[in-house]
């Protein structure tokens, strides 16, 4: 992946938050296909083969805390645009309110 249109954090995160899950599916997969093949008896190609699944895995960890990061910031800016088009909302309307006739409400005790 080249991230060469993202010029600033907020789109970064969001090319992030759009190409990461396929990434750490391809790492995942990677590391189920090496992790089933057959484990080397001797010491030496032991200690590689669990060095190799460990790195995959600190690989997926790594990408799932970065993905993790890219979505909460997106998911607060969301958040802040609806509240935002909330308030908008209730703004105009108030301000529909002011324009037409008052309304006299009469409540039933």
């Amino acid at each position: 992946m080249k991230v060469n249109s993202a010029n600033d954090l907020p789109s970064l995160k969001q090319e992030l938050s759009a190409f990461l899950p396929s990434r750490i599916c391809e790492v995942m997969n990677s590391y189920d296909a090496f992790a089933a093949a057959d484990i080397p008896t001797d010491a030496k190609g032991f200690a590689a083969y669990h060095s190799a699944c460990k790195a995959a895995l600190a690989h997926a960890e790594t990408l799932l805390k970065i993905a993790k990061w890219s979505e909460e910031t997106q998911d607060k800016e969301s958040q802040t645009d609806d509240i935002k088009e909330l308030l908008a909302e209730a703004n105009e309307a108030l301000n529909s309110m002011e324009d037409e006739e008052e309304y006299t409400y009469e409540y039933d005790d």
